[in-house]
């Protein structure tokens, strides 16, 4: 009450000084500060759709995006080359349970956040890491805009973030994509398509991944000089002594291994063990022979194959710190020439006669392409925690 009564008495102040001024100065209509330009209009001639079907579980929708391009030559790899522009839309649309373009008629606009995949929304544009042989890249996903320039690839995107977009069916079968939209550089984005829209479905069984083993053939490792075996205790945090997690590292002369991700150039095979608890570092790897366990495929895995004696299989499409149990070929400029995702056979260690501490480790495991899996084989001999040289 008194804050209002103090304002209240405050304004009554300001009007009566103005009602005294003999002299009303006439205020001049300020000038725009600036002319919004006119917004162009991108037209886009091809298209490339891909239905995901309800990806993420929702229960609520379906994922789709829209690959918009002006006219412009594909590589390869199916990267447009500039110059040129690309509208990218992540639509949530109806639960569906095919890939019938017809689901996709209707007006999309922003999400009220995150978690919110009602049809007729869109996701906001967003940046991604993924990781790839030749390092972590940084990518647009979902609802994007980019600029190419001439014989370029590449672009410094606009994630798209407010506004709509319309889908209309044509009499001839054709689908008609305009809409105005607004990122993360505040520019209105007007954009128009019409064309045939064919879904490439990539639901559930009908992802395309990126193969984890680029291997040709069988592969016979010698002359490893460097070992570094440590420790990594309770890794998955069971707290109940049930296991330990051994990593072992055998590499070429000319690999870093000392830091937490190898380096330089050269070859080199990480391992992982579930060991028992008592199992001490120290006094090497401890004999017996370790079977590989499952993986699931996303990469988890069950807490009943968490037990002493296990081979850790590679955790998937990770190539620049791999989790689990890996063979890489590596180079100083950052190129991965050879990788591979262990997955299944059996490493095996044995005592050494009349060497104290000393192990003979026979490595015997398989890749993880499904269709022709290549072997990696090795054999060294160790005391401790080093090579046998």
């Amino acid at each position: 009450m008194l804050r209002l009564r103090a304002v209240s008495a405050l304004l009554a102040v300001v009007l009566l000084s103005a009602c005294n001024d003999d002299e009303v100065l006439e205020q001049p209509t300020p000038e725009p500060p600036f002319v919004e330009p006119v917004a162009e209009m991108i037209e886009c001639t091809q298209a490339n759709v891909i239905y995901y079907g309800d990806e993420g579980y929702t229960e609520v929708s379906d994922l789709w995006k829209l690959l918009l391009y002006t006219d412009m030559e594909i590589d390869g790899a199916g990267n447009p080359i500039g110059p040129g522009q690309i509208v990218c839309l992540s639509c949530n649309v109806k639960l569906a349970d095919a890939p019938d373009a017809a689901n996709l008629v209707g007006i999309y606009t922003a999400t009220m956040s995150t978690s919110d995949f009602r049809p007729g929304t869109f996701n906001d544009g967003r940046m991604q890491s993924i990781d790839l042989p030749g390092g972590v890249v940084e990518i647009p996903d979902f609802s994007f805009f980019g600029d190419l320039a001439e014989g370029q690839t590449t672009f410094d995107a606009d994630l798209l973030r407010d506004g709509y977009c319309q889908i209309q069916s044509n009499d001839d079968g054709t689908y008609t994509v305009s809409g105005i939209m607004v990122g993360t550089k505040y520019v209105k984005r007007y954009f128009t398509y019409t064309g045939a829209i064919e879904p490439v479905d990539r639901s559930e069984g009908n992802q395309e991944t990126l193969p984890n083993t680029n291997l040709t053939g069988d592969v016979v490792f010698d002359g490893f000089t460097q070992a570094r075996l440590q420790d990594l205790g309770d890794y998955f945090f069971l707290q109940d002594q049930s296991y330990r997690m051994f990593r072992l590292t055998l590499a070429d002369e000319g690999v870093d291994i000392s830091g937490s991700y190898p380096s330089g150039d050269g070859r080199f095979l990480k391992l992982e063990f579930f060991v028992e608890w008592e199992a001490d570092v120290t006094q090497g790897m401890p004999v017996g022979v370790y079977q590989t366990c499952e993986r699931a495929d996303n990469g988890g895995i069950m807490r009943s194959e968490i037990v002493p004696w296990r081979t850790v299989p590679g955790k998937p499409d990770q190539f620049t710190n791999p989790d689990g149990s890996w063979y890489q070929s590596i180079t100083s400029a950052g190129e991965m020439p050879e990788y591979a995702r262990l997955l299944t056979g059996r490493v095996s260690v044995e005592d050494i006669a009349g060497v104290e501490g000393g192990r003979r480790i026979e490595v015997e495991l398989m890749d993880c392409d499904t269709e022709q899996p290549h072997s990696v084989r090795c054999v060294v001999e160790m005391v401790g925690t080093q090579i046998r040289l």
